[in-house]
């Protein structure tokens, strides 16, 4: 398990490099991390994350979204993850490159990784603010549910016999 303090370095430095790539790699580690802790700041953290790979991903948004990352990065120091995406979102608004809310996207999309991570649809839907119904047509044209590893009642129970010999 990742420490909040790490995974703020490692976004902070991501940012400062404007690296994409690391950004997505910490959404990933923080969204594993919130299935576990199922912490408001590690849920935060997952989708200013995901937020900004998406935005430096994006050709069109380089010359724009300088001044956005420094604010995020100032803000970062502080722990204003509140901050930083109400930033994002006022850069969404202003923008809106993307159809829809940046923000309610990425809530979806964390929720969708919660949900294949273990946590049931109603619960990665209310730790992520979003609607079970939104998550559930999101998960329904996606492969997470395909991702979802069950074992059969047989297994259960060798497993089960086998702890209790």
């Amino acid at each position: 398990m990742s420490d909040l303090k790490e995974l703020v370095l490692k976004t902070w430095s991501a940012l400062k490099n404007r690296d994409a790539d690391v950004l997505r790699e910490v959404s990933g580690l923080c969204s594993d991390e919130a299935a576990v802790s199922q912490d408001e700041k590690t849920i935060e953290l997952a989708l200013i994350t995901y937020c900004f790979n998406k935005l430096l991903s994006k050709v069109h948004y380089r010359d724009k979204v300088d001044k956005l990352v420094d604010k995020a990065i100032e803000r970062l120091n502080y722990g204003d993850f509140e901050g930083v995406l109400k930033a994002i979102d006022e850069f969404d608004q202003k923008y809106s490159f993307f159809e829809g809310s940046l923000i309610e996207k990425a809530r979806v999309k964390i929720a969708s990784r919660l949900y294949s991570s273990g946590l049931s649809m109603s619960q990665s839907a209310d730790l992520l603010k979003v609607r079970v119904s939104n998550l559930l047509e999101y998960v329904g044209v996606t492969k997470v549910h395909n991702e979802i590893t069950t074992i059969s009642a047989m297994e259960r129970l060798k497993i089960a016999r086998a702890i209790f010999r």
